[in-house]
């Protein structure tokens, strides 16, 4: 946790802070009910595999949430969303951008290997998001460190590793500012 505050806390002013809204977590669990052919969150919380996988598709698409209400667009199409397969990443003037989300406390977890940029997100609670800022391609791969790597995150040493550079993420405040990032 040192770590985390260290890098992440003490770059907090310059993050974005959303609260998802109540109908964008029932848009989650209804995704994840239909793809898992359950009627009903109770029967999602029978499964204990549902929970988990109910809590690792939040942490993919809360961001993406979190992003709509902050630049006022909207970046998902409910009807093709599919939680067993989905990716976090948006189209901005044509470009690919992906969302990479954290649970508070931990470093995001990234490629080595990075051809597309990225938007770093922290989830805070269930349904607030820091949204950190926009890194590009040359500062994903030049600000990363295995160390910080945890349980099951350790099995893909060789191509994930974790992204620790908040300090040279780019703030942005809505889409026109977060396009001039892209050029």
């Amino acid at each position: 946790m040192k770590n985390f505050i260290l890098k992440v806390l003490s770059n907090r002013d310059s993050f974005q802070y959303e609260t998802v809204s109540y109908k964008g977590t029932i848009k989650i669990q209804q995704a994840v009910l239909s793809s898992l052919k359950l009627n009903n969150i109770n029967e999602l919380r029978d499964l204990y595999e549902g929970v988990a996988f109910i809590d690792k598709f939040s942490l993919k698409i809360l961001s993406i949430l979190a992003l709509e209400t902050f630049l006022k667009l909207e970046l998902i199409d409910w009807s093709i969303v599919n939680p067993k397969t989905y990716s976090p990443s948006i189209f901005i003037s044509g470009k690919r951008v992906n969302v990479i989300m954290s649970e508070y406390g931990e470093f995001p977890v990234i490629d080595k290997m990075n051809d597309e940029p990225a938007i770093i997100t922290i989830k805070k609670g269930t349904k607030d998001v820091w949204i950190c800022g926009f890194a590009d391609v040359t500062t994903l791969n030049s600000h990363q460190n295995d160390d910080f790597l945890k349980g099951s995150m350790t099995k893909n040493i060789d191509s994930k590793t974790t992204f620790i550079g908040f300090e040279h993420l780019k703030s942005f405040k809505n889409i026109e500012e977060l396009e001039r990032l892209l050029k």
